[in-house]
């Protein structure tokens, strides 16, 4: 009996080490592709804030690409703090649903351009405002 439980703990113990290797090299992985993402999004950012220089005041270029990154990871954060707030899993689907039709419901009446607007008009007073380079 103790020969079958020394067997069973030894398998046991090698097979914790399998998926914890899996597991590290994983999560290694991981790692590499977030820095090389981050390289990437660096890049990204700079080739649009040159472009943008050319036209508009530098300042107000790595304004607008600056707030355009932080309304994304604001957005990121938002879907975040959605998916993993407890008291959501706690709202019965009745009520989410509620909730859903309500959102759907509002934007409907409001119509696509409530939420386009504010961006177009930034985007626009940061055109009209900005000094023409020569």
């Amino acid at each position: 009996m103790s020969t079958l439980l020394r067997l069973i703990v030894m398998f046991a113990g090698q097979s914790v080490q399998r998926a914890g290797r899996r597991a590290a090299r994983a999560t290694a992985l991981f790692v590499v592709a977030i820095v090389f993402l981050a390289i990437g999004i660096t890049a990204f950012s700079l080739a649009g804030f040159l472009l943008l220089a050319r036209v508009i005041d530098p300042v107000l270029a790595a304004l607008l690409v600056g707030s355009l990154f932080c309304l994304a990871g604001a957005v990121l954060l938002l879907v975040v703090r959605a998916q993993t707030n407890p008291r959501r899993r706690l709202l019965g689907t009745f009520e989410q649903q509620r909730a859903e039709q309500d959102l759907t419901a509002l934007l409907g009446a409001a119509g696509p351009k409530v939420v386009l607007l504010p961006l177009v008009l930034a985007l626009l007073g940061g055109y009209l405002l900005a000094s023409r380079k020569k």
